[in-house]
């Protein structure tokens, strides 16, 4: 059964300052039920992958500019490594063209 986990990075504790949150939190994906060398597959894989950097990564309430940067850049790490983790070349192909179109 293949399972990634989706590891932060980054220290949640320089966006959450007085929480003592100990090891980044993580999430696994499940990814055995999809074909990476399908189209569909990769699109759903991306997708789960997506969903988990959002919720990993998410600050509740937070208009402060300066935390949304540090969200976001928490998004990116979490799926650039999950997307390095599964080792597909068409998932990576997907992630840099989903890259590209955001930027």
């Amino acid at each position: 059964m293949k399972t990634l986990c989706l590891a932060v990075a980054l220290s949640m504790s320089a966006m959450v300052q007085a929480a003592d949150l100990g090891d980044p939190p993580q999430l696994s994906v499940q990814v055995s039920d999809l074909n990476l060398a399908d189209t569909r597959g990769v699109a759903i894989a991306y997708a789960r992958i997506e969903r988990a950097a959002f919720s990993v990564c998410e600050l509740h309430n937070s208009g402060d500019p300066a935390l949304q940067e540090k969200m976001q850049r928490c998004r990116t790490q979490a799926i650039d490594g999950a997307v390095q983790q599964l080792h597909s070349l068409k998932l990576a192909a997907y992630h840099e063209h989903r890259k590209q179109r955001a930027g």
